[in-house]
């Protein structure tokens, strides 16, 4: 398969279909079985594979800091009717609505989540994986060995292929250096 073929694969697939659940809101990318014409590492089309999973930063609406919970009220009436039908959830007092979109979307906005894990994956020359994860609590740590192979594999014109990356990860990624204070990968 060649890399074009591939990378048209993975866009047809959302990322539930392709990874395993580890536990809330963590992800391990699943192994997915594929071959690369030699044609491909051989003409130069290097391509760095990668995903980005997140967590909301508090597990309760309640634990935001007064600052935060203001901003994330702002963020609730703009968003609420796309996320969350609140007809399903009939006789639900307002705040226990506000609970449950926090809970279901808080960790899409980078404001209010946080990177857990970020997998990285290419084809050596040989036709050889290469994969790595970087995960744990500590999101500064994540984000700068993420940093570190970004800058790396740029360093030697690789190509960032992933799901939705342009629309999701990469600005998500972005916001989560400036906020950590972490210059975003060259």
């Amino acid at each position: 398969m060649k890399a074009s073929e591939l990378i048209e694969t993975i866009r047809q697939f959302h990322d539930d279909e392709i990874c395993v659940r580890l536990g809330f809101n963590l992800y391990e990318i699943g192994k997915i079985s594929y071959s690369f014409d030699n044609s491909d590492t051989e003409n130069g089309n290097k391509i760095l594979f990668f995903d980005v999973e997140t967590v909301s930063q508090y597990k309760n609406l309640s634990d935001l800091p007064v600052a935060d919970r203001k901003y994330w009220d702002f963020y609730y009436e703009t968003f609420k009717e796309r996320v969350t039908n609140k007809s399903k959830l009939p006789n639900v007092e307002d705040e226990t609505y506000k609970e449950e979109v926090y809970r279901q979307t808080a960790s899409l906005f980078p404001e209010f989540g946080k990177v857990c894990c970020i997998s990285v994956a290419f084809v050596t020359k040989d036709g050889k994986t290469k994969i790595d994860s970087f995960y744990g609590e500590n999101e500064y740590e994540i984000l700068d060995k993420a940093r570190n192979v970004f800058n790396k594999v740029n360093g030697l014109s690789f190509n960032l292929c992933g799901q939705n990356i342009k629309n999701s990860d990469v600005p998500f990624l972005g916001k989560r250096y400036l906020i950590n204070g972490l210059n975003p990968p060259d």
